[in-house]
């Protein structure tokens, strides 16, 4: 088994510094617990002067990476030429996809996208295509392997909840076995279209029993497997709390996310909070302003999540503790 590696995000060691753009929150499918109701019905799309003023802005101020978003990425019609733009400015490029479009390997190489991020939330049609649509789980499993026999670094994101949790271990054995090179697991929170399918909701013992299922799963794979810690008990935080590297990451951001209006936030978790905006990008300039955020941490520094003390993101009844989703993260 390979070693347990916790990594910090603290402002000392933090990742290189990256943006995500979500180009679009139009998309071709309507899953069910889709965090920013991407839907066929949805018409917000940053411009292609928009994209382009964000990645000179943010290049200028020490950002190396950037992954493309959405919605489905694929749909807007700036993707290929915002890839190029890109590497014009040197940063290391991703695309996230939900795997359906098959036009999409066509279009770009490894030379213009340094890594592919597939969804997929079943390790069987049957659970996946429930929450994602008829047919995807074939045509995400398909191009998967396409883009590993083209080249690409592959990843893939599994958002665990009630209705997949059963099948952790599948699908981790099935993507190890394609060849995927890392796989994410995301924790299903009330917000978005998942606020119309309670159902889906994971309790938090739920969340840490998932987190020992992996780490038996990791025995034996090739394949990386990477999930936030997220839930700790109130024994566990006191301890947390007495590292200098736990804060909320709105005071010091170790992510930038610009989504389809034009909004520019630091904390995925306080999108369509306008109050709470880091900054806004138009045509020709990019505009920060991240004295919201900051008053916002401060007034609820000393809670273990001021985001999920305002919006109830998690389960309320567990005696658990709800972390910062960027205070660490585990990696096999």
């Amino acid at each position: 088994m390979r070693p347990i590696i916790p990594q910090s995000n603290s402002p000392v060691q933090a990742e290189t510094k990256k943006i995500a753009i979500y180009l679009t929150n139009k998309c071709n499918l309507k899953c069910k617990h889709c965090f920013i109701e991407g839907s066929p019905e949805n018409t917000n799309f940053l411009s292609q002067e928009q994209i382009n003023t964000a990645l000179q802005y943010f290049a200028k101020n020490n950002y190396s990476k950037v992954e493309f978003t959405g919605g489905e990425a694929c749909i807007s019609p700036f993707l290929i030429d915002s890839l190029l733009m890109a590497k014009k400015f040197n940063y290391d490029t991703g695309v996230s996809t939900n795997g359906t479009n098959t036009h999409l390997l066509e279009q770009i190489s490894p030379s213009i996208v340094d890594k592919i991020t597939f969804s997929l939330d079943g390790a069987t049609a049957k659970t996946n295509d429930f929450l994602r649509g008829k047919s995807v789980f074939n045509l995400c499993i398909n191009n998967i392997k396409k883009a590993i026999n083209m080249g690409f670094y592959v990843e893939a994101i599994f958002t665990v909840h009630k209705l997949n949790y059963h099948e952790i271990s599948k699908v981790i054995k099935l993507l190890d076995k394609i060849g995927v090179k890392r796989l994410s697991f995301n924790f299903i929170n009330n917000r978005g279209t998942a606020i119309l399918n309670q159902d889906l909701l994971l309790p938090p013992e739920k969340w840490v029993a998932a987190r020992k299922i992996i780490e038996k799963a990791s025995v034996n794979t090739k394949i990386s497997l990477r999930y936030p810690i997220l839930f700790v008990t109130q024994k566990e935080f006191v301890e947390i709390k007495k590292n200098t590297d736990y804060f909320c990451r709105l005071l010091e951001p170790v992510k930038t996310e610009i989504y389809p209006n034009g909004n520019i936030y630091h904390c995925c978790f306080v999108v369509g909070i306008d109050d709470i905006t880091a900054g806004k990008v138009t045509d020709t300039k990019v505009t920060m302003n991240t004295a919201k955020e900051i008053a916002f941490a401060r007034k609820y520094a000393h809670l273990s999540c001021p985001v999920h003390e305002v919006q109830k993101l998690f389960a309320t009844e567990s005696k658990l503790i709800p972390l910062c989703l960027y205070y660490k993260t585990i990696t096999h």
